[in-house]
């Protein structure tokens, strides 16, 4: 028998394996077998999907991977098919939410009282990778409200740290050299606003009208939401 011919039980095995993994909070080995499972095939894109997510969580504390989070899902959304696609970016939003929320909400039990200079400007650079984060799940799903609400929720966090200090001058190793309460609160009021938009269009029964409105607002966003969230990551 030619050894093509043989059974092979390995990819289903591989998968109970990286799942039962993820579940455990092993998550540097459940990315390690997704990823596996994704190289055996290229097309799998449930499989490139659940390497990105374990790679999110394995991150080591302070250190948050967002950037290739982010890479590993576009990836997967691109080789998914056209069916699959709109709920595989639907996931995705809600993933990256959770991601964003329960980074930051780590980094921030983990301040000391009066924390120094350093360790809040470490928090706060966590703070702003979250915010951008959150920004790619709204773009992933422009009508979801929990993005829009977890970015009020985040800039609320770092104005309790900002505004005491009327800004806070932040280290080398961030991309932003200081940020202003202003910046934060400002990204803050265009998240509410979003929201109220996007109830809006959830409120409207006509279908058409609500693909309309639905556009206008996904088009209002990429125009003064992303940049201004972009403005206030980036200094």
């Amino acid at each position: 028998m030619d050894d093509a011919d043989l059974p092979t039980e390995a990819p289903e095995a591989s998968w109970f394996d990286a799942w039962s993994a993820q579940l455990q909070g092993e998550h540097a080995r459940a990315e390690a077998l997704f990823a596996a499972l994704a190289e055996l095939d290229p097309s799998d894109a449930e499989a490139r999907f659940e390497q990105a997510v374990s790679a999110g969580w394995a991150a080591p504390s302070g250190a948050p991977r967002f950037d290739e989070v982010v890479v590993g899902m576009a990836i997967a959304i691109e080789r998914a098919t056209p069916s699959e696609r709109p709920e595989l970016r639907r996931r995705a939003a809600r993933a990256l939410v959770v991601l964003a929320e329960a980074t930051f909400a780590s980094s921030e039990a983990q301040l000391p009282p009066s924390p120094p200079r350093a360790a809040l400007a470490r928090h706060v650079t966590i703070g702003l990778a979250a915010l951008r984060l959150l920004d790619s799940a709204l773009e992933l799903d422009p009508l979801a409200t929990s993005a829009s609400e977890a970015i009020v929720r985040t800039c609320d966090d770092l104005l309790s740290h900002v505004r005491p200090r009327r800004g806070l001058r932040l280290g080398r190793e961030s991309p932003v050299r200081e940020l202003e309460p202003r910046a934060v609160e400002a990204t803050r009021e265009r998240a509410v606003r979003y929201l109220a938009a996007v109830s809006g269009v959830r409120a409207s029964p006509p279908p058409v009208e609500l693909r309309v409105r639905a556009t206008a607002i996904s088009e209002t966003h990429e125009r003064d939401t992303v940049p201004a969230i972009r403005r206030a990551s980036a200094g």
